[in-house]
């Protein structure tokens, strides 16, 4: 049972909304069934594109573990002289494959691949990958996220 790390490609599109509805169901139980083809367009846009990367672990051809991260750009900031960040998300691995460092391979992959086109790598910590997080050095940052939906 070998395990490889790799680059997502379009035939892991299926694999990967199953990923990202098994992340929020773990988190709070959320279904995200009713986003599953919007979520499939944005993965296949997302692999086109060259401000986003998408890593596997694929175990005897099945994809058990992934991480994405895409390149924000805003104004310069004392903690983001370029004003570029990666923004990391998805970071999950399916329920029998966890605890064997897939998560993380993943993750290491995204900051070697953010190293050389952003000043800082953000996420936001669940509590099952807060550890993992701290780990690889992520750590509180100076302020508080806050979130407003817009109706409109």
């Amino acid at each position: 049972m070998e395990a490889r790390l790799r680059p997502a490609c379009p035939q892991d599109v299926d694999a990967l909304v199953g990923l990202r509805a098994l992340m929020f169901a773990d988190m709070d139980g959320t279904s995200t069934e009713h986003l599953r083809e919007a979520t499939a367009a944005w993965v296949e846009a997302a692999l086109a594109s060259a401000e986003h990367r998408i890593v596997v672990v694929e175990v005897d051809g099945d994809v058990v573990s992934c991480a994405m991260a895409r390149l924000e750009h805003g104004a310069p900031a004392p903690s983001c002289p370029s004003g570029t960040s990666a923004v990391i998300f998805t970071v999950v691995t399916r329920r029998h494959a966890r605890g064997r460092g897939y998560a993380r391979r993943c993750l290491e992959a995204l900051l070697e691949w953010a190293a050389d086109r952003a000043d800082r790598a953000d996420l936001q910590a669940s509590d099952q990958g807060a550890s993992l997080y701290a780990s690889l050095g992520f750590a509180p940052a100076a302020y508080r996220s806050m979130r407003r939906p817009l109706d409109g």
